[in-house]
């Protein structure tokens, strides 16, 4: 009858050194996920300067491959091609960024969910009197709430960063004079946007992706 007690308190140590154990990392966790959004968020500020500077060094008179002395400025005028391949650069590392901040809001809501397991399974009916009815609750959040607010603020200041881009480079290609896309709108023009808009769009897919893994996973 001892020996059952005993292997019976062992257990329910273990179960609690265990619970304890992720509890104590959940927090590092977060710590960790914290210091990872701000170095995002550093890195949003380089991404922006980069292109400003591309940007701010074009004109109308911006030839496609060549780099040129402006006429009006006197100053060093980028050609389109590095406009163009900026702009690339610039989408291809926000979009990174933004797959990173989603993924770390969805991992916060991942280890929130067996926290919040853990803390009704010890707390039980005293749960409801500490954190209320749903706060601290990682399920059944619609689309907009899935994230974690901060992660989800950053998620929509990349994609307005994203279009905003894309509406500085699409005004550039219809001033450029040495530039024939965009004197009309057909085909091209509509397959360039398309072509333009490409990070924007596989960003806002990782978004609906992870939000159906979140559903799957999580709920």
């Amino acid at each position: 009858m001892r020996r059952v007690v005993k292997q019976k308190h062992c257990l329910t140590t273990l179960e609690d050194d265990l619970l304890g154990s992720f509890h104590r990392q959940f927090a590092e966790n977060q710590n960790h996920h914290q210091k990872l959004l701000i170095q995002v968020v550093s890195s949003l500020a380089i991404v922006i300067t980069g292109y400003a500077i591309v940007y701010s060094n074009i004109s109308s008179e911006s030839e496609l491959f060549n780099v040129i002395i402006g006429k009006v400025s006197g100053q060093k005028v980028y050609s389109i091609i590095h406009l163009l391949l900026s702009y690339l650069a610039a989408q291809s590392i926000l979009c990174l960024l933004g797959l990173i901040n989603i993924n770390i809001g969805y991992g916060f809501r991942r280890d929130q969910n067996v926290n919040f397991k853990i803390r009704k399974s010890n707390l039980n009916s005293r749960y409801k009197d500490i954190f209320g009815d749903d706060h601290f609750d990682p399920r059944f959040k619609p689309l907009k709430e899935y994230l974690p607010n901060f992660n989800y603020i950053v998620y929509r200041v990349i994609i307005t960063i994203q279009l905003l881009f894309l509406s500085s480079i699409i005004l550039s290609f219809i001033a450029f004079e040495n530039f024939s896309l965009f004197k009309d709108f057909g085909a091209a023009e509509a397959g360039m946007i398309i072509f333009l808009s490409i990070p924007i769009l596989l960003h806002s897919f990782d978004f609906e992706k992870v939000h159906k893994k979140y559903i799957e996973k999580i709920i």
